[in-house]
């Protein structure tokens, strides 16, 4: 089974050098910095490709940084779930 990943959020400098980029991951740890080490060993590549399909003077440098507000959301449902359940 495949790990989904998903942007949640990005956030570049005024200046454009620099651009943070949220990414949910949803399986375990190990598979979650399997992926964020593949993201950031990728990211000059992807830089490359933005450069090439957006004209821009300075394309950002890409910083992948870990959000786990998904995870943190589905546990919080599940937790309201199985205390509905026991009511």
């Amino acid at each position: 089974m495949g790990v989904i990943t998903s942007v949640i959020k990005t956030e570049t400098t005024t200046d454009l050098k620099y651009c943070k980029v949220y990414v949910s991951i949803l399986g375990d740890d190990e598979k979650k910095q399997e992926v964020m080490s593949v993201l950031k060993g990728a990211s000059g590549f992807m830089r490359s490709l933005i450069a090439r399909r957006i004209n821009l003077r300075i394309t950002p440098e890409l910083h992948f940084i870990l959000d786990d507000s998904l995870d943190y959301s589905f546990k919080i449902d599940k937790i309201l779930k199985d205390i509905s359940k026991g009511e």
